[in-house]
């Protein structure tokens, strides 16, 4: 199923959501295994039930109830709650965002509407939720020569030729449609496409790989090997013929130049023994610095806990001044 939504001030969300990771609290869930095959490590059964002695497990109610708490745990996951406090520390990062100002002007003016007009229960149906304002979530975005580039969460890309008016797929052949990032390599215009969906969600899939398409979308290969189950968070270029992915499993490099070339692993801190779904080196972000030809590149690692104070030890900003050959942490 594809699904677009249109968003507004992207960046408050995002410092929104950091601000909320340091506020989740509350105890792992017990009896959890020690790995889970799903995008992001989330456990999607909760393990503390509020089963009262005299439920019928097998009953109506008792059913809506647990599926109400999977809903909820993995939205809080690894925690129980979230603090209040975190809520308002993020208001306060958000307020702190730099503003900048400009006009704004609706040009998807098509009617849309996710609700199932037939379809109506008390709990579970889409009925005065909101869903007919909104339609799916989007991951990133890429512009180039006039045309705008969306990455749908799963639903592929959809390129805009009229500035946002209309939208056309451009990925639906792959046979993963699970987008994470986006970028134009400067050098040559083509448009790289990183699969694997980096959000924290019940719904959020991997993805195989990084697709380049030189001829606008219509057409998309597989550069290096594929990436089996990765999530890529973003994708970068030196200036320099060479292009950095983050990814969930490490910072990967390869040249640009040569399509043949597979993706190296340049930053992998944790070493993670034990397979933890929390300690397998999420690198978040990867910029690389202006007028350095190159060689300085800082990388963020940063994911939320497990179980151990350890989970999160390697979590912080890690620098190369050799382009990206050995990396510092830097905090």
């Amino acid at each position: 199923m594809r699904r677009i939504q249109r968003t507004g001030l992207h960046t408050l969300i995002a410092g929104s959501a950091i601000a909320l990771v340091a506020g989740v609290s509350g105890p792992a869930l017990a009896g959890a295994p020690s790995s889970h095959p799903g995008p992001a490590g989330l456990l999607p059964a909760i393990r503390h039930s509020t089963i009262q002695p005299n439920d019928n497990p097998g009953g109506e109610g008792q059913n809506i109830l647990n599926s109400a708490q999977q809903f909820a745990a993995v939205r809080t996951a690894p925690g129980t709650t979230v603090s209040a406090n975190a809520f308002a520390a993020a208001a306060a990062a958000g307020n702190r965002l730099p503003q900048v100002s400009g006009n704004w002007q609706e040009v998807t003016t098509q009617v849309y509407n996710q609700d199932a007009v037939n379809y109506r229960d008390p709990f579970w149906s889409n009925s005065s939720g909101g869903n007919g304002l909104v339609s799916g979530r989007m991951t990133a975005l890429a512009v180039d020569q006039g045309a705008i580039y969306a990455a749908a969460a799963a639903g592929g890309i959809w390129k805009s030729t009229d500035s946002g008016g209309h939208w056309t797929p451009v990925f639906d052949p792959q046979n993963d449609l699970s987008m994470g990032a986006l970028a134009v390599n400067p050098a040559d215009h083509s448009i790289w496409a990183g699969t694997g969906e980096p959000n924290t969600s019940q719904d959020s899939y991997g993805g195989d790989g990084v697709f380049r398409s030189a001829d606008g979308g219509k057409t998309w290969q597989l550069v290096g090997n594929a990436l089996s189950n990765y999530l890529i968070y973003r994708l970068t270029f030196d200036g320099h013929g060479n292009v950095y992915a983050a990814t969930s499993q490490g910072l990967l490099k390869r040249s640009a130049l040569d399509l043949k070339a597979d993706w190296t692993t340049v930053l992998k801190p944790d070493p993670n023994p034990a397979n933890s779904p929390y300690r397998t080196s999420f690198i978040t972000d990867v910029q690389v610095k202006p007028g350095t030809n190159g060689q300085d590149v800082i990388a963020a690692l940063g994911w939320r806990g497990g179980t151990l104070p350890t989970d999160t030890q390697f979590n912080g900003f890690y620098e190369s001044t050799d382009g990206g050959n050995t990396f510092t942490e830097v905090t």
